[in-house]
């Protein structure tokens, strides 16, 4: 019988990986990164970073004991900002010392997702500095993704 895992059970051997300089491979589980990462179908590698900016996705510990995959909407003098893509709500201030690791990879399935063509960097744009729309944006991709679900069930 294999046994699933949740992230709050393996978090401190991603941990002390990460630390050690190795990378390590996550399913992504839950919906705050939709839709950019999909629940269970889609995976991550973490990796230690020293320099963390705008629009790179981290892994880290809220206060609450959570870890939690989100976006780096803001940094500042006081720790970053952060928000899954998913969501609405902005988390501030977040200390960098939480942060435990970047995504640098992804894949969905065994297709990977890159990061670095001009479609990824306009949707960080669009994810990040038009924050004030994301309810409308999100509720136009879940209409739009129901009407695949429909044309390509039928």
């Amino acid at each position: 019988m294999n046994r699933r895992y949740s992230v709050q059970e393996m978090a401190p051997v991603i941990c002390e990986f990460v630390s050690a300089g190795k990378k390590v491979n996550i399913t992504v589980t839950g919906n705050s990164m939709y839709p950019l990462f999909r629940n269970r179908l889609d995976s991550v590698v973490l990796e230690k970073c020293e320099n963390y900016k705008k629009n790179d996705i981290v892994f880290y510990k809220r206060e609450n004991g959570q870890y939690i995959l989100h976006r780096i909407i803001k940094k500042d003098e006081n720790g970053f900002c952060m928000a899954g893509d998913n969501e609405t709500k902005k988390e501030y201030p977040v200390s960098e010392k939480t942060v435990i690791a970047k995504v640098t990879e992804a894949k969905r399935g065994e297709k990977n997702v890159e990061f670095s063509g001009a479609f990824y960097k306009c949707y960080c744009f669009v994810w990040t500095n038009l924050f004030f729309m994301r309810k409308i944006l999100l509720k136009i991709i879940k209409t739009l993704a129901k009407l695949k679900n429909i044309v390509y069930n039928n």
